[in-house]
């Protein structure tokens, strides 16, 4: 067939994948192949370009790892690219006996469907072709305009043209210096004459002199915008074409702390005592629980769980009643995930039984302190908690893992808690709008946003882990009044909050015929404050892992938060 189709044109090239690069294709365009076999052929001094056919596996939440693919086709010559598995999710839309609609896949129709679940619905848009969350981080490596740094702090930058054949003459580059998520100087450069393949320095017109003296944190925003709409691209006149975001000063993880050691970026009071030099009171006669009452809250540790039952400030619970504030290993299964088997192969960390060991407290001049030590009988393993308590309600939290090497892997390490659902609205400062992972966050500009709880749910065509923010530096969980939880940590962390816990989107060993919008959302807020997760991959979702930098387990961990009220 590659000789009859040569013999008739020879001015297309041909790729056939089970040709594995013999001399019927013109192409080597191989099926998930890895970071290590794409760099080894594209070093091998090739004949042949590299186009895999397939790559990237898209499934529900997924493109986790994209990142390290598009720095090896951006520096490696021979490999230019490959195709996504796939583009869109292929359900069909019904309504349910009681008139909410949702998406099929394979099995929703009859008993005797061939069908392989959901394996049709692993594309970059949903059916409606709303971009799912990961088609955010396929269009950043997509796009052909870059700026980098030369001399951030006095304005001056490098932008690359990367298209082929296009100047730069029709985009506006829009600029703002963020001061911890708020525009403090903001500029246009209106005309870029700047070639296709060239790369120019660019003054934006700010010195250092410029910026706020005193900020734990400064940000470039960089747009380039469409000035006259491009109907071959589907362009509208002000389009963003292409984004990027650089630190001003110190690394992305160095601004962290800053903001972090600050105390806060936001200008809202915490709730103030009336002797904030004191520590608290501890009540411990009560045989069920260690009771700390302070000027304006009040907090219970049970003795049988060793875990924070109530916390209560100026009368308001923040718990909701009946739960607890618990470490978290597990996360509900995505896609990949489950591909990988991962629901097996994690599954002690599910219900890793804590078994209470010691509990026991201690008072200086300004703080409480409780420690609660176990041991987790299903991983053996070791997990220490300890709580600091202060007059004013903050309450700082170390959760500490050790011995874990023997264990399999876990899919997170944090907590969560529980919260009356008037607690439904989130402002955090980090990587957002939309939801990001340790391993898919080059799209999300780093920003100061405010979603209600379900606004930070995506609805996946079949339930799994959901809403994550990552990079964070601050997060408040607070009402429409404003008042709530400020939560910090020393270095960047990941939240999300739901009104669905992940017993709710968890498939269990196997999937089901479950969707999304079929969920019933709880009465309540789940908060899940992590030192990070798991992965989320996409090299293949048949038994790959993430790299390694992105997992977790079989080492000792420690992770601290500072929940204050305000």
């Amino acid at each position: 067939v590659y000789n009859w189709i040569k013999g008739e044109d020879t001015s297309r090239p041909v790729q056939y994948e089970q040709a594995n690069g013999n001399e019927y294709t013109d192409i080597f365009c191989p099926m998930y192949y890895d970071y290590n076999n794409s760099r080894k052929f594209s070093t091998s001094n090739p004949t042949k370009p590299l186009i895999q056919c397939e790559y990237a596996h898209a499934m529900g939440n997924s493109m986790g790892g994209f990142a390290e693919y598009w720095e090896l086709i951006r520096s490696l010559p021979a490999y230019q690219g490959g195709f996504i598995w796939d583009f869109v999710d292929q359900g069909l839309r019904k309504q349910s006996s009681d008139g909410k609609s949702y998406y099929t896949y394979g099995g929703d129709y009859n008993a005797y469907d061939a069908s392989d679940n959901n394996f049709c619905a692993n594309g970059l848009v949903s059916p409606d072709r709303k971009p799912n969350p990961h088609a955010y981080e396929v269009a950043y490596f997509y796009q052909n305009i870059w700026a980098s740094a030369v001399d951030v702090e006095n304005g001056i930058i490098e932008v690359y043209n990367e298209n082929f054949f296009t100047d730069l003459s029709n985009y506006t580059l829009s600029w703002s210096v963020q001061d911890a998520g708020r525009a403090v100087l903001e500029g246009n450069i209106n005309e870029l004459d700047i070639a296709p393949g060239e790369k120019k320095q660019v003054s934006l017109g700010f010195k250092k002199s410029d910026l706020p003296k005193s900020s734990p944190e400064l940000l470039l925003n960089i747009k380039f915008k469409v000035k006259k709409a491009q109907s071959t691209l589907s362009q509208p006149a002000g389009y963003v074409a292409a984004y990027n975001q650089l630190p001003i000063g110190n690394s992305w993880h160095q601004n962290a702390t800053l903001v972090a050691e600050s105390g806060s970026t936001s200008t809202l009071p915490v709730v103030s005592s009336n002797n904030n030099n004191s520590a608290p009171r501890v009540i411990n006669s009560d045989k069920n629980f260690i009771r700390i009452i302070g000027d304006n809250f009040s907090l219970d540790i049970s003795r049988h769980s060793g875990f924070i039952s109530r916390y209560e400030v100026n009368g308001q619970s923040m718990l909701l009643e009946g739960t607890e504030l618990t470490p978290n290993f597990w996360r509900a299964p995505t896609d990949n995930d489950m591909g990988a088997r991962l629901q097996n192969k994690f599954r002690k960390w599910l219900n890793p039984g804590y078994k209470l060991t010691s509990l026991n407290s201690s008072s200086n001049s300004e703080v409480i302190t409780v420690d609660a030590a176990y041991d987790i009988t299903n991983v053996g393993a070791s997990l220490s908690l300890k709580y600091e308590i202060s007059n004013d309600g903050v309450l700082q939290i170390t959760q500490s893992l050790s011995g874990a090497k023997e264990a399999s892997e876990f899919f997170r390490f944090g907590l969560r808690m529980q919260m009356p659902l008037d607690y439904s609205l989130s402002t955090f400062y980090g990587r957002g709008p939309q939801e990001c992972y340790p391993d898919r966050k080059s799209g999300a500009n780093i920003g100061l946003y405010t979603l209600t709880a379900d606004q930070m749910f995506y609805p996946y065509i079949r339930p799994q882990e959901n809403g994550a923010r990552t990079d964070i530096r601050y997060w408040q969980q607070h009402t429409s009044g404003n008042h709530g939880l400020h939560i910090t940590s020393p270095l960047p962390f990941t939240a999300s909050a739901l009104r669905y816990s992940q017993e709710q989107l968890d498939e269990g060993v196997d999937k089901h015929q479950r969707h999304s919008e079929l969920l019933t959302p709880e009465n309540h807020i789940t908060l899940c404050v992590d030192a990070t997760q798991f992965g989320l991959g996409c090299i293949t979702s048949w038994g790959t892992w993430p790299l390694p930098e992105y997992r977790l387990g079989k080492k000792d961990m420690s992770f601290t938060i500072k929940i204050t009220p305000y």
